[in-house]
């Protein structure tokens, strides 16, 4: 049976986790220690035929990968052959602009889809936004213990209050400057700030170019597990310093719900919805349509990430 870990704070103590089933909340003995969070979904195992005591054993993770349409995800899809001097980053010329009057985070929105196979055993990157020139870096981090982390490289930004599941589809929502809801999963804030309450991650705008990595950091570390994948990834913004708009809080079905510039006069994508390309080729199309941004492409530098039809549409 498939099982839902409901608890696992009892495994390193007493050997098991408590998962919810059909048959109702059970304990599971036997999974490896530290591999699970609240959430996530594992294959159970009665002990015994007839067994009356609600003991079950570990038989294997239940991942949750769905394919819902032509158009794909940038995934891991094999084992890397070294280090890499650079991870999916944009090049040359492309580098993702910020609005020249827009100093701060705030007013800036980003939003993607995500699933990891596992939970990783150190610190993960799902995307860094590295400036050009240098220094300036932000990232959105996966650790260990399942919770995620909007981070800048001075230490400011968010970190959810619990675990995010892995093997299961998130979508994820970053808006500085919205009190209460500037770390939304799956449209629910329950987060707190990394640097006293009120702390807002930094990002240097004013027209500062970027170069923008997707499931590493820009020099190939902090790299996703493979199988990971990243989908419609989209970075823009919902309104001004002084007037940020708050996104629709809504899951998106199709492309048509994401936040673009077409969704509002409002709303500027300056680098959206990636990961629509054909499967198997080694090209990012950028569609968004306004904001500097039109036509600009990334091309996949690290060689064991492909499109793959693995996630959302």
């Amino acid at each position: 049976m498939v099982g839902i870990i409901v608890d696992a704070s009892y495994h390193t103590i007493q050997g098991y986790v408590t998962c919810t089933t059909q048959l109702g909340i059970v304990s599971v003995y036997g999974v490896p220690y530290g591999s699970v969070v609240a959430g996530m979904r594992i294959f159970v195992r009665q002990m015994g035929g007839q067994a009356t005591n609600q003991a079950f054993v570990y038989d294997g993770m239940a991942p949750n990968v769905s394919s819902m349409g032509s158009s794909g995800s940038l995934v891991y899809s094999s084992p890397l052959p070294g280090p890499l001097t650079t991870s999916l980053a944009q090049t040359g010329t492309t580098d993702v602009p910020s609005v020249s009057g827009m100093a701060s985070a705030v007013g800036y929105f980003w939003h993607c889809f995500f699933y990891l196979p596992t939970l990783p055993t150190t610190v993960v990157t799902l995307f860094q936004m590295s400036a050009a020139t240098g220094g300036t870096t932000l990232a959105l981090e996966y650790l260990a213990t399942g919770q995620l982390r909007m981070r800048s490289g001075t230490g400011h930004g968010y970190l959810t209050s619990g675990p995010i599941a892995p093997h299961s589809i998130h979508y994820i929502q970053i808006q500085p400057g919205i009190a209460g809801s500037e770390l939304l999963i799956d449209g629910v804030a329950s987060y707190g700030s990394l640097i006293g309450s009120g702390d807002i991650v930094t990002f240097a705008g004013s027209g500062m170019t970027y170069q923008l990595s997707l499931l590493a950091n820009r020099d190939g570390s902090q790299m996703c597990p493979i199988g990971s994948w990243i989908s419609k990834f989209g970075y823009g913004t919902s309104g001004t310093s002084s007037s940020p708009l708050l996104l629709p809080d809504s899951l998106p079905e199709q492309d048509s719900d994401l936040p673009t510039s077409t969704s509002a006069s409002s709303i500027t994508a300056l680098y959206a919805l990636l990961c629509e390309d054909s499967v198997g080729t080694g090209v990012l199309v950028n569609s968004a349509t306004s904001g500097g941004a039109t036509g600009v492409g990334a091309t996949i530098v690290s060689p064991p990430a492909t499109i793959a039809i693995t996630g959302p549409y």
